[in-house]
């Protein structure tokens, strides 16, 4: 079905798709990083609400190093560019998605356009060890927290790109004349239900005004977010996907603030 989105005319289910791809890409090589039990966290994550296909399909890739192309960094690529077009001449911001386009951009640049898209996750890594997601599968299962990253910390990463991600694909389809609910039916039948789809993106559909400032639960859901990308900092263990969402998160909070000039 991932492999639907990426080949689709739809922009705004592609978006949803790299961004995705990116965003399990990134948590995966966390996890890796700080020494969890990768196929472990990864079997949470899909039983958890930040679900989703690609999650789910990407992420067994990933850990079975599977770099065989079944989809290449270069139809994934490609898939970014059509998006980045149809935003500009719609004049649509898609930060999330240009963000994963570069990180594409970098991953094509360590191996090659036609390896899988799944070795995007490489470029969190340390060279020369492109397989690490896989071989921390081996890491002890008993060990739930490391460095204060733990299953909550991923799935609050994976859970404030998606509703970041969500918000800008929908400003997106609306830009683009499509129908917001024939969108959220397509996403719902392709990732399930989820926090994200549940309880928050189905509650913006009748106002179908899409900013993170117009949902009632981007204060928390962006709370979560920083408290993890502030544990990827102390490490420095780079995170643009979650970065770009925490910017996102700011820029609503910003719309609701009012600053009075006091004289100082």
């Amino acid at each position: 079905m991932a492999e639907a989105w990426l080949k689709s005319e739809d922009k705004a289910l592609n978006l949803l798709a790299v961004t995705s791809l990116a965003a399990t890409a990134e948590v995966l090589g966390l996890v890796a990083t700080v020494g969890l039990n990768t196929e472990s966290i990864h079997d949470q994550i899909v039983k958890s609400s930040a679900s989703g296909f690609v999650a789910s399909e990407r992420g067994s890739r990933i850990l079975s190093n599977g770099w065989h192309s079944e989809s290449s960094l270069a139809t994934s690529l490609g898939t970014a560019y059509a998006i980045a077009d149809a935003a500009r001449k719609a004049h649509v911001p898609t930060p999330l998605a240009g963000t994963a386009e570069q990180l594409l951009l970098q991953a094509a640049h360590l191996a090659t356009p036609e390896h899988d898209d799944a070795t995007l996750v490489q470029v969190y890594l340390p060279q020369g060890q492109g397989e690490l997601v896989s071989e921390m599968k081996s890491a002890d299962k008993m060990m739930v927290a490391s460095y204060q990253v733990r299953k909550e910390t991923v799935i609050d990463l994976l859970v404030g790109i998606q509703l970041a991600a969500t918000v800008e694909a929908m400003a997106l389809a609306k830009a683009l004349n499509q129908s917001r609910r024939d969108l959220f039916e397509q996403m719902v039948k392709v990732d399930g239900s989820g926090e994200v789809h549940d309880k928050c993106i189905s509650g913006m559909l009748e106002k179908d005004a899409w900013t993170l400032a117009d949902c009632p639960q981007a204060e928390e859901h962006g709370k979560r977010l920083a408290d993890a990308v502030e544990k990827c900092r102390k490490i420095q263990y780079p995170c643009p996907m979650a970065v770009t969402a925490l910017q996102q998160f700011h820029f609503a909070i910003q719309k609701g603030k009012t600053i009075k000039n006091e004289g100082r």
